[in-house]
């Protein structure tokens, strides 16, 4: 998103979505980087992640996602989740940035 390591720079808004369970960093230390970087700090975040433990859901939410939602439970309707992040993006008002 930032542009770097020679790759375009995406405009915003963003739509994240993270897992917590990723190789090298976790979902929570990104979205940290993420709400850090002024650039990227206004980002709707969604975590989809098989984590299921509270520390991990009140670690998202002390970052301000806009949802935790788990894999076993979406998987099942994965398309659903989809449809309701592309609803999402279609009807609520981004600030022009």
């Amino acid at each position: 998103m930032r542009g770097t390591n020679g790759q375009e720079k995406i405009s915003s808004p963003y739509l994240i979505l993270l897992d917590i369970n990723m190789p090298r960093m976790n979902g929570i230390e990104l979205l940290r980087e993420i709400r850090a970087d002024e650039a990227l700090k206004t980002s709707i975040v969604f975590m989809l992640t098989t984590s299921a433990t509270e520390e991990d859901r009140i670690g998202a939410y002390e970052y301000n996602v806009a949802g935790y939602l788990l894999k076993n439970q979406v998987m099942d309707t994965f398309n659903n989740a989809l449809e309701m992040l592309d609803h999402y993006w279609k009807v609520v008002e981004f600030p022009k940035g």
